[in-house]
């Protein structure tokens, strides 16, 4: 066999102040920031930890030393999707970010804002702001156009020019918050394509021609542009006036005049 030594520490009592909350701990460490280890009290690197003199025995109830623990504030910041939470010393929002290397954008909406001071247990939100521009393309319609040929029978019509649509551009800028889109602002047009206008045709050219006179009826006789005549009703006529060139297209829908008027 073989002789053995040991050496035993014994754990004594020590005094703690943890930000003013008395306590009275047992350890054989000498070491503070071991003392509360093995104690399960949780230090975060930022805290204060040292050690100090009992100076007054009456409101310690010890003499010696003990440990004094100042705890930094404690925030929470709300970015990405996510909460993170940070121990710090610093008096700002923005120290603090800029301590923890909290990446913030220019335009990005910090709340409560970055001068705002800082207290224990306080919620830093920080809004994602991105601005971009996006290009659409919008159809300018074409317009129609009729013109008259006496040249070509009445009733008929041709396309001479086919319309074809314009097209243009429209420039938009857009805000977005944490993705999600918040305002979109038109801030440019430009015309890539201009639209041709459609021309039409159409005939006035009768295709019989009757010389005679003409009666004026009230416009509650027939219905308006209705006429009598020795033709078939539905037919379309164009009544000139001979001394003035005025015309009107009427539709024939009564048979006449008798033949003993």
């Amino acid at each position: 066999g073989g002789v053995v030594t040991a050496s035993i520490t014994r754990a004594t009592p020590i005094k703690v102040d943890d930000d003013g909350k008395k306590l009275t701990l047992y350890s054989g460490y000498e070491n503070p920031r071991k003392v509360l280890q093995q104690n399960n009290i949780k230090i975060f690197n930022e805290d204060k930890v040292w050690e100090d003199l009992i100076f007054d025995y009456y409101s310690e109830n010890s003499l010696g030393k003990k440990i004094i623990i100042k705890r930094s504030q404690e925030i929470f910041v709300n970015v990405d999707g996510k909460t993170s939470e940070y121990h710090s010393w610093q008096d700002s929002v923005s120290r603090v970010l800029t301590e923890k290397k909290v990446l913030v954008g220019e335009k990005d909406k910090v709340s409560p804002s970055r001068t705002h001071y800082i207290f224990n247990g306080m919620t830093i939100t920080i809004v994602r702001v991105a601005e971009s521009e996006v290009k659409e393309s919008e159809v300018i319609p074409f317009s129609s156009q009729m013109i008259e040929d006496a040249n070509l029978e009445y009733g008929k019509t041709y396309v001479k020019q086919a319309g074809v649509n314009g097209k243009k551009e429209l420039t938009y800028k857009i805000v977005s918050e944490n993705g999600v889109m918040t305002s979109k602002t038109l801030i440019k047009t430009e015309t890539i394509n201009s639209p041709v206008t459609q021309i039409v045709v159409k005939g006035t050219k009768p295709r019989k021609t009757f010389y005679g006179k003409a009666t004026w009826v009230p416009n509650n006789y027939y219905s308006v542009g209705g006429c009598a005549f020795r033709g078939y009703k539905g037919s379309t006529l164009k009544v000139t006036n001979l001394n003035n060139g005025k015309s009107v297209i009427v539709k024939v829908v009564d048979y006449g005049p008798a033949t003993y008027t």
